[in-house]
């Protein structure tokens, strides 16, 4: 979905890919022409595991997947399925007046945000990603599940209480940064604006 379907609201999403990890910058010198490319892939591969996951939750059933990648991913998930035995629903999009955002957790686990990363690593902001979202749905616990893309295997991350708060506020700073740098490109509003009414 384009940003247009959310006037007024930014996404988390776009305010964490503004900056990018000194090792994304690494890996994008190093593959050049190539970089765009292989990112675009890698987005389709977890778009289509995600996909596939929900379609589970939501039916039972899981849906098609054609790439060794995607379908290593959903091997993880299916393993970690089976040794939690979670009782899982579909995110739910959320919006957040006072900050003007908007995102999309993956998963809910009871009162858990749970987002699902088909990556080599768990990466810090993926924790200000689940930080914002549960700080937008009044939550206190969330859970990173990485799926491997060629082990079909997984890694499961949770935080709670203080840890997911830290998150959450740890973003904010970040989309502080992110508001004025915009403002000072002419794009928006400064988020030092409605900062006071927020009470951050």
């Amino acid at each position: 979905m384009g940003s247009e379907q959310f006037e007024g609201f930014v996404r988390v999403s776009t305010v964490l890919d503004y900056f990018a990890e000194p090792g994304l910058v690494d890996w994008m010198v190093k593959k050049g022409a190539d970089a765009k490319k292989l990112a675009k892939h890698a987005m389709k591969i977890g778009t289509a595991v995600d996909q596939a996951i929900k379609e589970f939750v939501l039916t039972g059933v899981y849906g098609k997947l054609k790439t060794i990648e995607a379908i290593s991913g959903l091997d993880g998930f299916k393993r970690w399925h089976d040794d939690y035995k979670p009782s899982l629903s579909v995110g739910k999009r959320l919006f957040s007046d006072s900050h003007h955002l908007t995102g999309e957790p993956d998963l809910y686990w009871g009162d858990r945000i749970i987002d699902i990363k088909v990556a080599r690593e768990i990466r810090g902001k993926y924790h200000l990603q689940t930080g914002a979202y549960a700080l937008m749905d009044s939550k206190n616990a969330t859970g990173i599940l990485r799926l491997h893309k060629q082990l079909g295997d997984y890694e499961y991350v949770v935080r709670d209480g203080e840890a997911v708060k830290a998150d959450g506020y740890c973003f904010l700073w970040l989309y502080d940064a992110y508001c004025h740098l915009e403002s000072l490109q002419g794009k928006k509003e400064s988020y030092a604006d409605y900062v006071a009414d927020t009470g951050i």
